[in-house]
């Protein structure tokens, strides 16, 4: 299985980040993108709270058969 991992503060998850998971999709032939939210983000003050990222990246990865969303961070 080719695996890509996307990381980010994702605040909010935006069509950005969707193309750029297609778009390494298909370039680099992957079976699955995990998002990964960051926990926190030092350079990202003000940032919604990690709980509420992690569900917009749950949300937005719902309907993509290839996505999958990570909470380890």
């Amino acid at each position: 299985m080719r695996l890509g991992i996307l990381t980010g503060t994702f605040n909010p998850i935006h069509m950005g980040h969707m193309a750029l998971c297609d778009a390494a999709r298909t370039a680099f032939r992957l079976d699955r993108v995990v998002l990964v939210p960051a926990g926190e983000s030092p350079l990202r003050r003000g940032a919604a709270p990690a709980k509420d990222r992690l569900r917009m990246a749950r949300l937005a990865a719902d309907d993509v058969p290839y996505l999958a969303v990570s909470p380890l961070e």
